[in-house]
């Protein structure tokens, strides 16, 4: 026999309305809908959740559109970041990734968010998925990309793993640790003439 799954509505022909097994019930003239078992309500931080997505959200075009005081601004400013073998402060690590990027048209795409939030500190993880249209001989961009010869596109699937706390009612990122899963290169096609980020 399967299991009853009580937390289905069930419905029952000229039962008028009555009371079964302990659950609650609405007529809809002959057809009585027996309601679910209730289950406890989460109490669940929607809103706090929607503005650590959306940190998310701002430091991707932050870095897309090498704006740097948008980017800093996604971080605590004793916040560090792990990224490439280096721990960075948000300073430096916006500094840094405004000469890797010199030239570079890029778009970052983070998703698949992970986000557990208890009390004013939060545990989150995110695939990221970006593209970079390289230019030739960007020296600092090698650091990220290797030694291009030619403009080449380059495809990146990495995560981003992160601790935010909130302070004075704003949640930002205490610690990012950046890995790289996977790289590829591919020939380079045009884009939109004048798009230099978003």
């Amino acid at each position: 026999r399967g299991r009853r799954d009580d937390t289905c509505p069930s419905y029952h022909i000229g039962t008028s309305g009555r009371t079964i097994r302990g659950r609650r019930t609405r007529q809809i003239g002959k057809l009585t809908i027996v309601s679910p078992r209730e289950t406890p309500r989460v109490n669940y931080p929607v809103e706090d959740h929607l503005q650590i997505l959306n940190v998310l959200a701002r430091y991707s075009f932050a870095l897309d559109s090498h704006d740097q005081a948008r980017l800093t601004g996604c971080f605590h400013p004793d916040a560090l970041i792990s990224f490439c073998g280096t721990i960075l402060t948000p300073e430096e690590f916006a500094a840094g990734t405004a000469s890797m990027l010199d030239g570079v048209v890029g778009v970052h795409q983070a998703g698949n968010h992970m986000v557990d939030i208890d009390g004013a500190r939060a545990t989150v993880a995110s695939y990221v998925f970006a593209v970079h249209v390289l230019p030739q001989n960007n020296e600092p961009a090698e650091v990220i990309f290797g030694n291009v010869a030619g403009p080449t596109d380059s495809v990146i699937l990495g995560r981003y793993d992160d601790k935010f706390e909130l302070r004075d009612g704003a949640w930002k990122i205490l610690e990012r640790k950046i890995s790289f899963i996977w790289q590829q290169h591919l020939a380079s096609m045009p884009i939109v003439p004048g798009w230099k980020g978003m």
